[in-house]
């Protein structure tokens, strides 16, 4: 691929005891400004992803129930 970015996104469901295992694995090939960008972002990026998560890990596990 050519340009700025290049982005390899793999998400794993997984049975585990008493429930279910989601993984995302992100594999993310920057260049020019948006690598820099990047690294001024990481931590924001990450926290915002996770925040994400746990709200769909909540209205998953209350629709179960």
């Amino acid at each position: 691929m050519s340009g700025p970015l290049t982005l390899i996104f793999q998400r794993t469901f997984e049975r585990v005891e008493g429930g279910t295992r989601f993984t995302i694995r992100y594999e993310v090939e920057l260049r020019g400004f948006l690598k820099l960008l990047m690294t001024l972002l990481a931590r924001s990026v990450k926290r915002q992803y996770e925040g994400d998560l746990r709200k769909v890990k909540e209205l998953m596990e209350a629709r179960a129930l």
